[in-house]
């Protein structure tokens, strides 16, 4: 009488060296035979592979880092400033615009009219730094804004942007652009697409934080 169990077995054994015959030895085959191209992608995309892991590691020390996001925060501001600082000042003897002052006109372009009052809390400055930067607009052999008494509060003064002040910013903004292409030149295609990126992000951030704290004002 025959032993199920060895039947069993056996059957068992038999179809384990057919999966292998028909599956894993060829496979095993393909591998040990790799050509040289192949194992060199090989070996590249273990590197990569590395290496992003490494970034992202990177990245997640930054993130949990707060003093690092504050010297990164204090590097942009730094970077705004030598930005502002080293352009030419050669067209301020020509009736050109102070950083003040091609900000004031900044903000009168997104808005048809403001009051003293709310151009002085965007840019933060004293009562009297926002006068002279009024006076000095206004006072020019043609003027860069038009003031007036707002209707329904007579302490008020309404400001506008006249075109004449339009072209004196737009002026002023082709001169900060044209600084700045000078420097984005010099990097790579691959540095422009990680700061593009990241300018875009940065900037979706200004616009989100800017609603928050425009409805924060209303409440």
């Amino acid at each position: 009488m025959k032993d199920p169990t060895n039947a069993k077995t056996l059957r068992t054994a038999t179809f384990t060296a057919k999966m292998a015959k028909q599956c894993i030895y060829p496979k095993l085959f393909i591998v040990y035979n790799l050509t040289a191209n192949s194992f060199i992608v090989y070996i590249r995309l273990v590197i990569e592979f590395v290496l992003l892991f490494l970034l992202w590691v990177n990245i997640m020390v930054i993130l949990s880092n707060p003093a690092v996001i504050i010297v990164l925060a204090q590097q942009i501001v730094d970077l705004n400033n030598q930005i502002s600082l080293a352009q030419p000042r050669v067209k301020r003897r020509n009736n050109g615009l102070k950083e003040m002052e091609f900000l004031t006109l900044c903000h009168l372009r997104n808005k048809d009219l403001m009051n003293v009052g709310d151009i002085q809390k965007l840019l933060g400055v004293l009562p009297a730094q926002m006068s002279r930067i009024i006076r000095s607009l206004e006072n020019r052999d043609i003027a860069l804004i038009a003031c007036s008494i707002n209707p329904l509060d007579k302490r008020k003064i309404d400001v506008a942007l006249t075109e004449a002040g339009n072209r004196a910013f737009e002026t002023h903004q082709t001169t900060r652009v044209s600084f700045v292409k000078e420097l984005l030149i010099k990097l790579n295609s691959e540095e422009i697409e990680d700061l593009k990126r990241l300018v875009d992000r940065l900037s979706d951030l200004v616009v989100e934080n800017t609603k928050v704290l425009a409805d924060y004002s209303e409440v």
